[in-house]
């Protein structure tokens, strides 16, 4: 609380005020983040596919951004491990809530006919762990595997992937 009370500029006792306790400030942050990862609220109907989900995961935003949700995501992650009613919180607002809406999105372009699937949800699962797990196990460090290309573009091929297939048409 002492390390985000001096990164908000406000007293500890001030941060305490607004959120009586770490439980409290930690849901109101992984509401925050989880907007700051997944974006469906300005999505275009007529949208195609793959336009859709680089607006959605946010592929085309800057490197400091990236870097940002990068960051928050590993902070959350490592939270979560030291303290499990945390983790709680993280998976109920991050995990299963960001599920549930990235659901309704995948199940909603199913009846359009823009997705073919048999399990919306499962849909939604495997597009998170591609397009959020990528940035949570991405490699910032020179003694990482060489030749992984840059956040942005990792996501760029992951998404045409996930659209056009991998098999020659």
């Amino acid at each position: 609380m002492l390390r985000v009370a001096a990164n908000a500029g406000i007293s500890k006792r001030t941060l305490y005020e607004v959120f009586p306790s770490k439980p409290e400030l930690f849901t109101q942050m992984a509401i925050r983040h989880r907007s700051n990862v997944v974006d469906l609220t300005q999505m275009d109907e007529d949208c195609p596919l793959d336009i859709a989900l680089r607006k959605i995961f946010k592929v085309d935003q800057t490197d400091a951004e990236h870097q940002r949700q990068i960051d928050e995501m590993r902070l959350f992650f490592a939270e979560s491990i030291a303290n499990p009613e945390l983790g709680d919180l993280v998976r109920k607002h991050c995990g299963a809530g960001l599920l549930d809406l990235l659901a309704d999105w995948v199940d909603t372009q199913k009846k359009k006919g823009t997705i073919v699937t048999s399990s919306p949800r499962d849909t939604a699962k495997y597009l998170m762990d591609i397009l959020v797990g990528a940035r949570l196990y991405r490699p910032d460090s020179p003694e990482g595997p060489s030749g992984i290309s840059d956040i942005r573009t990792y996501l760029e091929h992951s998404i045409a992937h996930l659209v056009h297939g991998l098999q020659p048409r």
